[in-house]
């Protein structure tokens, strides 16, 4: 925006003549003072946008302070248009006939100049008659720009394929593993010109660090020094973020990791038990063993296979995946390929007694009651979260199912109390212990709250942003109030981080306790969202509803789904990003069973995230969150030759005994800048920074700067792991903008997470 006033006051100062347009038969109206702009409605929708209110108010307030010089003409958008399209230019607009896709052609019928006068319609809709160059149809658009794209010729003479090459090497220290393709022409949904450039790469590792070098702004920043002289560079997230999910979704073979133990569990038998950490694609797995075995390509095979999980949404996800993966290696629409696999998969769900079957009507996902679970026999059944389903007393289902094989998946970090091994003897167990999903922050604030067996585990993700908190005193006001009101800041949060985002559309999760909580605050956050976030169409939705429609493309415009649900309905999910709210509960201690239901809230909800995990909750005194009131967020530093990779705490600062019980302590894995606590805070019922020293992997010492890369070091893969084939990242709108960031976002790596699990209080 700066550099926009910096050619704005230029051209004042070449005399030239400033130009506002309105809104249809709304010349004038709406605009706001300089000193208002704090507390009024920009966006309701009078005069122009929110955006051009706080810019007509800058030209005023230039207007009184340095005169006429600041004079500017106020011009309807109806005369605008009709001088800047007319007839037989060339033009870039929008066919509502194939999908609202966006067509070269040529001007044939433009407004008549009797409907360019003063008294226009507030609803009046322009309406232009184009040729489509490469059809010769004609189409009538809402919605045209000018044909001229001068990126690419600027693109080439700037070099900027290989600088962007060059960039994304750097930032990732590789030299082999990314390629990027020669730009072409290209275009936003809403039609702004832009170049598209193709980037490939075989690691997921790298894959996601890119996602998070575009959402974090430091992509737009390296590209923007090394080009400041030709135009400030802005890669569009969301359109980046759509084609990214999709290149995930659609991957046609496994990581070497994965690959292995999928090989591993075709030599085992019959019975087979596939248990894992969140995050290291257990779920993927399966349903590459699955297709193995319906071999849906084959004409003469035959056999269904049965989906057993504690909620119907996880079936609906599993489905959903299964049809995206096979219609990428068979070329069939989503449309026919989950056709397909609904005439061949059964679902199951609590209380495990009536099957399922699924049926496409329309756009729409139709869940029909079947015969008993008892009375059919199946190729394969696949038993998700099946540590939830012994932990509530079903374990029993797995005898009553015939099936030819049967396959357990589990989370090994929920059920060490379970004896699954014991349980289930004749199975047989392989273990996959490499975090593909998440980023190393998530992995290390979600690992505090870790309840299974101690596992040797490694994340080979990036970095990532830190874990989010808001952290608030309780007051007299209604609890549920106070939780909407923090959660819509998390919004806004998440809002003004990533401004570049236009859509959250089925990218966000807002999770809760149980489901009483859920009724408490849906209703009011609804209303609350339709109140702050104007501009938008924020609409909240279960897993359930989500997932009971076949995938199609979001189109601006339409309402942004957001996920509500409870974190049981959340197991088995994943999401860019996650708010976990009001989880935690006061520990109770002696091994009650509230403490163990508490840290599988709190895990299960960090780990659904991909990229970002934020938590809302009041302070509770003696609760699983308390420490995070002893500490403050700093980023992890770096000075040439050396790094500080950031852990759980980079330092302590020692403070005089009795002037507080707890130190100061800085991380750089819980942003806690945002909590609102006041007083002193006692003795923590845990603390995830003792329990390391329990651990026996640091000293007291270790604790102030130690060398975290040499002390992880066991627990890290060196090794890369590769996808096994390509993926296609397509950065879109690398192009002027005045949407890029100013601020410096990039942080540094760390070290992956160590093993173990913290002791439980009266351990």
């Amino acid at each position: 925006m700066q550099q926009v006033w910096i050619k704005v006051k230029k051209a004042v100062q070449l005399g030239q003549r400033l130009q506002v347009v309105f809104f249809p038969g709304q010349r004038g109206q709406g605009k706001v003072a300089w000193d208002e702009l704090s507390f009024r409605d920009l966006w309701d929708g009078v005069g122009c946008g929110g955006s051009q209110k706080a810019e007509i108010a800058y030209v005023e307030a230039m207007r009184m302070m340095e005169g006429d010089t600041w004079d500017y003409d106020e011009i309807d958008v109806k005369r605008f248009l009709f001088q800047e399209f007319p007839p037989n230019c060339k033009v870039f607009a929008e066919d509502p006939t194939d999908g609202n896709s966006w067509r070269e052609g040529t001007m044939v019928l433009t407004m008549p100049d009797s409907q360019s006068s003063e008294t226009l319609s507030r609803v009046w809709e322009p309406k232009w008659i184009v040729k489509c160059d490469k059809t010769n149809k004609l189409f009538a658009s809402k919605h045209v720009r000018h044909f001229e794209n001068p990126l690419k010729q600027v693109a080439e003479q700037a070099g900027l394929q290989e600088t962007l090459k060059s960039v994304l090497q750097e930032m990732e220290r590789s030299s082999e593993e990314i390629q990027v393709q020669a730009p072409v022409q290209s275009h936003l949904r809403d039609g702004t010109p832009s170049l598209m450039f193709q980037v490939t790469t075989e690691k997921v590792q790298i894959a996601q660090a890119l996602r998070n070098k575009v959402l974090s702004g430091a992509l737009d920043l390296a590209l923007s020094k090394k080009h400041s002289a030709f135009a400030k560079i802005h890669v569009d997230q969301s359109d980046f973020l759509e084609r990214y999910e999709k290149s995930l979704l659609t991957l046609s073979k496994l990581t070497d990791h994965q690959e292995q133990k999928l090989q591993n569990l075709k030599q085992l038998g019959e019975n087979l038990h596939l248990t894992a950490p969140a995050g290291c694609g257990k779920t993927f797995v399966a349903i590459q063993y699955a297709l193995d075995e319906l071999k849906l390509d084959d004409e003469n095979s035959s056999g269904q296979m049965l989906f057993v999980s504690p909620h119907i949404s996880l079936g609906l996800y599993f489905v959903r995946w299964l049809a995206v993966r096979h219609s990428t290696l068979t070329e069939l629409s989503i449309h026919d390929a989950m056709n397909l696999i609904m005439k061949r998969i059964v679902l199951l769900q609590k209380p495990y007694e009536d099957l399922v079957t699924l049926q496409i009507e329309g756009n729409k996902i139709i869940q029909n009651k079947g015969e008993k679970v008892h009375t059919q026999d199946f190729l394969l059944a696949v038993f998700d979260e099946c540590h939830e389903l012994v932990r509530e007393g079903f374990g029993h289902i797995l005898d009553k199912i015939n099936a030819k094989k049967k396959l357990l998946l589990s989370d090994q970090s929920q059920c060490s109390s379970l004896n699954l091994d014991e349980k289930y003897p004749g199975y047989r167990k392989e273990s996959l212990s490499e975090i593909v999903r998440s980023t190393r922050r998530l992995v290390k604030g979600a690992s505090a709250f870790q309840i299974g067996e101690t596992q040797e585990v490694s994340s080979i993700g990036p970095d990532g942003p830190a874990l989010k908190t808001f952290i608030f005193e309780k007051s007299e006001e209604d609890d549920v109030n106070m939780y909407c009101d923090y959660t819509l800041n998390a919004l806004s949060h998440l809002i003004k981080v990533y401004p570049g985002l236009r859509s959250l559309h089925g990218r966000l999760a807002l999770l809760v306790p149980d489901q009483h909580f859920l009724e408490q605050i849906k209703v009011r956050l609804q209303e609350q969202l339709k109140v702050r976030f104007r501009h938008k169409r924020f609409h909240l939705v279960s897993f359930e509803e989500s997932l009971s429609f076949v995938p199609t493309k979001f189109v601006e415009g339409q309402e942004e789904l957001i996920l509500l649900d409870t974190i049981d309905n959340a197991r088995g999910h994943e999401h860019l990003m996650v708010v976990c709210i009001a989880l935690d509960e006061e520990i109770q201690g002696k091994a009650a069973e509230v403490d163990l239901t508490t840290r599988a809230k709190l895990y299960v909800g960090i780990t659904r995230a991909q990229h970002l995990a934020i938590v809302v909750n009041k302070y509770i005194a003696g609760g699983w969150l308390e420490f995070l009131a002893t500490l403050k967020f700093k980023k992890a530093e770096s000075e040439r030759g050396k790094e500080y990779r950031s852990d759980e705490v980079v330092e302590q600062a020692q403070a005089p005994e009795a002037e507080q019980e707890q130190p100061t302590r800085f991380t750089s894995i819980w942003d806690t800048t945002d909590n609102k606590i006041e007083g002193e805070i006692g003795q923590l019922k845990f603390d995830p920074i003792e329990a390391l020293v329990k651990w026996h992997l640091l000293t007291v010492g270790e604790v102030m700067y130690f060398n975290k890369a040499d002390f992880f070091a066991p627990f890290c893969r060196k090794q890369p792991l590769g996808f096994g084939n390509k993926v296609e990242l397509h950065l879109l709108a690398l192009a002027t903008s005045q949407k890029h960031l100013t601020g410096e976002r990039s942080e540094h790596p760390y070290a992956t997470v160590a093993t173990g699990r913290p002791e439980t209080p009266e351990e």
